[in-house]
C-alpha cells in the first residue's frame, strides 16, 4: 500500500528534476513512436500517465505540430489528480 500522498511527493520530485516521470513503455518503443512522430503536423496519445511518452512525441513533432494528449486524470484518495 503507497503512502498517503506519495503521487504528490513523486510529483513534485519530477517538477524539480529529482524523480523520471512513470511511463508503461519501454525504450525501444519510445524511439519507435519518435521515428513514426517525426515531422508530423499531428499527433495523438490515448492514455498519458504520467506523460513521458508525451514529451517523446511532443519533442520530434513539426514544429507548427500539434499533440493532442487525451487522459481522463482520475483523482485519487484525497480527492485530487497530482498526475493532473
Amino acid at each position: 500500500m503507497k503512502l498517503p500522498g506519495a503521487s504528490a511527493i513523486h510529483a513534485l520530485r519530477c517538477v524539480l528534476g529529482l524523480d523520471q516521470p512513470h511511463t508503461q513503455t519501454t525504450q525501444p518503443e519510445r524511439a519507435a513512436l519518435a521515428r513514426w512522430a517525426t515531422g508530423r503536423r499531428r499527433a495523438a496519445e490515448i492514455g498519458v500517465y504520467e506523460g513521458r511518452t508525451t514529451r517523446v512525441i511532443a519533442e520530434v513533432l513539426a514544429d507548427d505540430g500539434e499533440l493532442f494528449a487525451i487522459d481522463p486524470f482520475f483523482p485519487g484518495r484525497l480527492g485530487i489528480c497530482w498526475g493532473k
